[in-house]
């Protein structure tokens, strides 16, 4: 099973990765770890790409300049029985699949939703907008082999 999830660039430790819960690095106690990788299986591709920018824009309130020193990171590994602290998947991680630049994946996915929403203007000043088959079809794109 493939999962993908977001990483500072240079933290990702395949096999050997594990996370903490969010929080508990800024703690003067102990870190809390989680008992695998936080992530999100990519069963349905759009799917677990949604639930990634959600939880770095709305829960972990990142923008799109926050992106600029991470990497979306694609593994291969099997899902725990258990979940994470915010709701997501558990896993370990067997094979790194891919490392591609965070930046511009959620720049891509920042662009697919605002013209989705009617909202992306293009350098001509013109207003953009796509149908969900279409969104679909660009959130499948980026992580498509």
């Amino acid at each position: 099973m493939r999962f993908i999830r977001l990483d500072m660039k240079g933290t990702w430790r395949g096999k050997e990765h594990r996370s903490c819960i969010a929080g508990s690095i800024f703690s003067t106690e102990e870190i809390i770890w989680e008992d695998g990788i936080s992530c999100y299986n990519l069963n349905d591709k759009v799917d677990a790409i949604e639930n990634l920018y959600n939880y770095w824009t709305r829960i972990a309130m990142a923008t799109l300049e926050d992106f600029k020193n991470m990497q979306v990171t694609i593994f291969e590994g099997y899902k725990l029985d258990t979940w994470g602290a915010d709701g997501e998947d558990l896993a370990i991680c067997t094979e790194t699949i891919k490392e591609i630049d965070a930046y511009e994946f959620m720049r891509k996915v920042y662009d697919a939703k605002d013209k989705l929403d009617g909202l992306y203007e293009n350098e001509n000043g013109e207003y953009e907008e796509i149908t969900e088959k279409e969104y679909r079809e660009i959130l499948q794109s980026l992580i498509d082999d």
